[in-house]
């Protein structure tokens, strides 16, 4: 599964974060409901 966000260029660096941590800590909580589903997730920012 692929989560697509979609997010205005404004606020891409809000949705990011600061070295990319609140990205990641997105990710890690898309990964942690995907394996509880028995499936893998990937999170795409655009």
């Amino acid at each position: 599964m692929i989560l697509r966000l979609e997010v205005a260029p404004d606020d891409k660096g809000k949705v990011i974060g600061r070295q990319g941590r609140v990205a990641q800590s997105i990710r890690v909580l898309l990964r942690v409901a995907a394996v509880k589903q028995g499936t893998h997730a990937t999170l795409e920012i655009v």
